[in-house]
């Protein structure tokens, strides 16, 4: 056990003690200091001898760096108010999203300006072929982000595919007449700063009549429908078939049931990924498959339709599509 009466170890350095004696601290108040009584914020005017004169510049210049403190206090009072509100809106830890590609064709294509966008896809090319644009309702906004917590689009694998959502819009042409068509779909004005933005634009490459078809084509790679599978993962937009989908490919008895927690699972919208009994002229829908050199996503604002986007879908030429486009 120490002694009671061994000295009080310095709380102060020998500089700071000079520097203190310099300005002609009390020898009362400098020991105070020195023991640890007293901090140096809690020294008033009266402690020093002679006492010290603010003078009225000296005075503006703390009232000036005191408002700086608060104001620099208020904003990082913000950023944690704001993160922490981003933390508890942003269910990416719990709830099921989609990732964004980090390379191949369709990385390299995403976030495009309109001018870029105009100039990849060669408007004047395309000016005359039909785009159907739509919103994407399940595109949430994460701070600066979108977030796509559905199915469909979906841009997992690196491949942009139309197989779980618009389901009575894929009926609207035959199967064969898909290709060459544009899908444009944009996000709620309330993701997109008050407007509809561009989330994602493809151009159909095929249409495959089922899930049974696309999953055993060559239309797209095996790493990719692994990783749109809906038995595996919760957002995946294709249904793996089991045998009797040869004969029975819109029965979904004939698919493996998706995973627990997958987003059509919850709400029971699955069955009719396979089989939907409303589409025109008693069509299936068409599953849709983008062209990879004319496939783009968008993760944040940048690109917006001049005009509000409601329910349903919108159909335009390519060149008018463009003449309604703006930038940010």
């Amino acid at each position: 056990m120490a002694d009671e009466c061994s000295p009080v170890t310095p709380k102060l350095s020998k500089k700071d003690i000079e520097e203190w004696t310099q300005l002609g601290i009390k020898p009362g108040i400098l020991n105070m200091l020195i023991s640890g009584e007293l901090e140096g914020g809690e020294l008033d005017l009266d402690d020093f001898d002679p006492p010290l004169v603010i003078t009225p510049e000296q005075r503006a210049w703390a009232e000036t760096e005191l408002a700086n403190d608060r104001e620099y206090q208020q904003e990082l009072n913000d950023y944690f108010a704001n993160l922490g509100k981003a933390i508890a809106e942003h269910h990416a830890l719990l709830e099921p999203h989609q990732h964004y590609p980090v390379d191949g064709p369709l990385a390299k294509q995403s976030d495009l300006h309109l001018s870029a966008l105009r100039s990849r896809v060669g408007a004047s090319r395309f000016a005359n072929e039909t785009v159907y644009c739509y919103v994407v309702s399940s595109v949430r906004r994460v701070v600066n982000w979108f977030e796509q917590r559905g199915s469909a689009p979906n841009f997992q694998g690196g491949s942009i595919t139309l197989c779980t959502c618009k389901h009575r819009m894929r009926t609207f042409l035959d199967r064969d007449e898909w290709k060459g068509t544009w899908i444009a779909g944009f996000t709620g004005k309330h993701v997109g700063d008050g407007r509809n933005a561009l989330f994602y634009l493809m151009r159909v490459r095929c249409a495959l009549p089922s899930h049974a078809a696309l999953w055993n084509s060559s239309k797209i790679s095996t790493a990719t429908k692994i990783t749109k599978r809906a038995d595996k993962n919760p957002v995946g937009d294709l249904y793996r078939p089991k045998r009797s989908a040869t004969s029975k490919p819109w029965d979904p008895a004939s698919y493996f049931e998706p995973t627990a927690n997958h987003v059509h699972r919850k709400r029971g919208l699955w069955e009719k990924d396979i089989c939907y009994k409303k589409g025109c002229s008693n069509r299936q829908p068409a599953l849709l498959v983008g062209e990879t050199g004319r496939s783009f996503l968008w993760s944040r604002p940048l690109v917006f339709h001049k005009a509000s986007i409601h329910r349903g879908q919108k159909r335009y030429t390519m060149r008018d599509l463009f003449k309604n486009l703006s930038a940010r």
